[in-house]
């Protein structure tokens, strides 16, 4: 009797998806001299990780600072950009409604796409190691995988920088997804009442501030003052590297921040791409009718008591100014205004100031009990103009007055310049 044969052809891809890399920092520079025991610190916060595939680990922005004390100054300068002057109003092409319950990349996905999204999803909600979903391009379904994970930081037991694999064959229109897990199905539940107690009490903290603008700014600055930049950290593809360890890298300041958003119902999206020369990940967040870029890496200096808020409310030209370019696929807001920036609306935010005037600023915030003070100005030259000023020591007069005067001969000052952003921050401590 003759038979046939049916050949079966499997195909099985995995897709290794890693943004662990090796950390790269400039050192630092101190001097001193002058009164006693005044100095400087200059201080270059750079520090950047590589990848291996289709997402970015993370690198730490450019910094370029230097220091000054009252008789003796380091001056460090260095990049070049050119911006128009600023607007009044914050716009974005957004709808009223920021995005689906399942998430802004799900949104932007089509129909296919989406479905595949859904039973993805749904699987590892379930703590499923595996899914079966229609046939689809290859370049789709990575682009769904990171997706996911952009939209869903509450699912902390897969991460980019492990492994997802799917086969198919030749009489199925299906493929079978697998996972790989960062831990046993049985440890999950562990893991994530460990990560409630942490965030619990932030949550309360946050839901306790009225609006929704200060919540950001809150969000922003805990996670700044609370975690450290380690490029080896544990988990640092997933939020526990931020709430449990608090060490982490771009990853898991990123989805931590659209955690705490989403937690207190702020829009929030997460993206990746190159700034700075590596690849890197933040977030674009949503107040009101506005849009604002936030990177929480770059704000999170190499000094424990000090975060900047250059990177806070950004612009879409500000990020490209800095050097922040997406490259994951997906489209995200046009930022055109400044109705968010963080300095226009703490009055921080300065055109032309005389040596005097920049003194004078500089002391009122050391007189307010403030350790440091932050200016971001309007147009290049007046930048120039100031930092020039502050880097040659000019600017500290008031400061140095007031520690002479109090009989304090001992202290230090320093800067900390944002080249492209027109951001001098102006930091003491005795």
């Amino acid at each position: 009797m003759p038979f046939l044969v049916v050949m079966f052809t499997a195909v099985v891809l995995i897709f290794a998806v890693n943004r662990a890399g090796q950390e790269e920092k400039e050192s630092s520079s101190l001097s001193s001299s002058g009164l006693s025991d005044i100095s400087g610190t200059g201080i270059s916060d750079i520090s950047g990780i590589g990848i291996s595939d289709f997402l970015p680990d993370d690198t730490k922005g450019t910094t370029d600072g230097s220091g000054s004390g009252a008789s003796d100054s380091t001056s460090s300068a260095s990049g070049d950009s050119s911006a128009s002057g600023t607007t009044d109003q914050s716009t974005s092409d957004t709808s009223e409604e920021a995005f689906s319950s399942l998430g802004y990349h799900y949104d932007q996905l089509d129909s296919s796409e989406q479905e595949v999204y859904s039973e993805m999803l749904t699987a590892l909600q379930a703590r499923e190691n595996h899914a079966e979903v229609d046939i689809i391009p290859e370049d789709s379904l990575m682009k769904i995988f990171s997706g996911i994970l952009y939209d869903h930081p509450e699912i902390f037991w897969i991460d980019n920088s492990v492994s997802f694999s799917y086969s198919s064959n030749v009489t199925s229109d299906r493929y079978e997804i697998g996972f790989e897990f960062t831990d046993d199905v049985s440890d999950i539940d562990t893991q994530a009442a460990a990560i409630e107690a942490a965030v619990s009490p932030v949550v309360a903290q946050i839901d306790s501030i009225a609006d929704d603008y200060d919540k950001v700014t809150w969000i922003y600055e805990y996670l700044t003052k609370t975690v450290t930049y380690k490029a080896k950290a544990e988990n640092s593809q997933n939020i526990r590297s931020t709430f449990l360890n608090h060490e982490t890298v771009c990853a898991g300041y990123s989805l931590a921040f659209k955690y705490l958003c989403d937690r207190v119902g702020i829009p929030c999206v997460v993206m990746t791409g190159v700034a700075g020369g590596d690849f890197h990940e933040w977030n674009v967040v949503r107040v009101g009718d506005d849009w604002g870029y936030v990177d929480v890496t770059w704000g999170d200096t190499d000094d424990d008591f000090v975060c900047t808020h250059s990177y806070l409310e950004l612009t879409s030209d500000e990020m490209k100014r800095s050097g922040h370019t997406v490259t994951d696929g997906y489209s995200y807001p046009s930022v055109t205004g400044t109705g968010m920036d963080y300095f226009r609306r703490n009055n921080l935010l300065y055109g032309e100031l005389s040596t005097d005037k920049l003194s004078e600023i500089i002391g009122e915030a050391y007189n307010a009990g403030k350790s440091g003070v932050e200016m971001k100005f309007d147009s290049k030259d007046h930048y120039t103009s100031a930092l020039a000023a502050v880097s040659d020591g000019s600017a500290n007069n008031a400061i140095a007055n007031v520690y002479l005067s109090s009989g304090i001969f001992n202290y230090q000052t320093w800067y900390l310049s944002y080249d492209d952003l027109y951001v001098i921050q102006e930091i003491w401590k005795n």
